[in-house]
């Protein structure tokens, strides 16, 4: 289903994963292999061990705790600002509508690998130059990383598939255009990730195969064209906050 160059990621709640056998958990993985997937990601919300998960952990656990053979994959979840008493790689979510910026990007000088995502916000020329600039400053640093919703706007210009806003048979690197960052929540609920909320639920991993949820045009692809026809040519920073965009889209 998916190609190589689709880079589509496999995110995974760990209560929806520990909900199946050993024996189930790889056949899971395997048949999502099959569809094409490259990348998966566990989001641990327990005290369990996951030593032989084929992809990358996020964990609350302080990373060092952790049991895992090779530490480059384990990610320790910041739930606040203060972030020098987590060793190892960090993952943190920041709104900038209410963190303070300047402290942040003082802290994240102290940190191995660290991926930011930026939490959906509220649409406007104040929070748009204020995401913008902090994007750029991020970018500057070699050890950090923004998640896949935060994209460069010449890059979606260039790249429509990347937004879903071109047909996957015609774009001129062949990528699907079919969501290609999920997530499957406890309840087994499937959404585009960083927008679990209602109006972008894709469908029911107990109520229909995993093929067939992404397969379909939704309201998260249509959503996604409509922001890329509207938004993309005239905005005006160098940075595009999609996801940010797609959460506000319609109201």
């Amino acid at each position: 289903m998916y190609k190589q160059q689709d880079l589509a990621t496999l995110n995974i709640s760990s209560e929806f994963y520990d909900q199946m056998n050993h024996i189930e958990k790889d056949l899971f993985i395997e048949k999502t292999k099959e569809l094409g997937f490259a990348n998966f990601a566990l989001w641990v919300n327990d005290n369990n061990i996951y030593e032989n998960f084929p992809g990358i952990i996020f964990t609350y656990r302080n990373s060092l705790t952790h049991k895992d053979n090779n530490k480059n994959t384990v990610f320790t979840i910041a739930k606040s600002t203060n972030y020098s008493k987590i060793d190892g790689n960090v993952y943190i979510e920041i709104d900038i509508e209410k963190n303070n910026i300047e402290k942040i990007l003082k802290e994240l000088n102290k940190k191995e690998i660290i991926i930011v995502k930026i939490c959906p916000f509220k649409i406007s020329k104040e929070s748009l130059a204020e995401y913008n600039n902090f994007c750029v400053e991020l970018d500057s640093r070699e050890n950090v990383f923004l998640t896949k919703d935060n994209w460069k706007t010449n890059t979606l210009k260039e790249h429509p598939c990347n937004i879903h806003a071109c047909s996957g048979n015609f774009c001129h690197s062949k990528k699907k255009n079919n969501p290609k960052d999920i997530f499957i929540d406890r309840n087994g609920d499937v959404y585009p990730n960083g927008l679990t909320i209602e109006k972008y639920k894709l469908g029911n991993i107990f109520l229909n195969n995993l093929e067939v949820i992404i397969s379909v045009d939704n309201t998260f692809t249509q959503n996604s064209r409509s922001v890329f026809r509207e938004q993309i040519f005239t905005y005006p920073y160098k940075y595009f906050p999609v996801n940010s965009f797609l959460w506000n889209w319609g109201e």
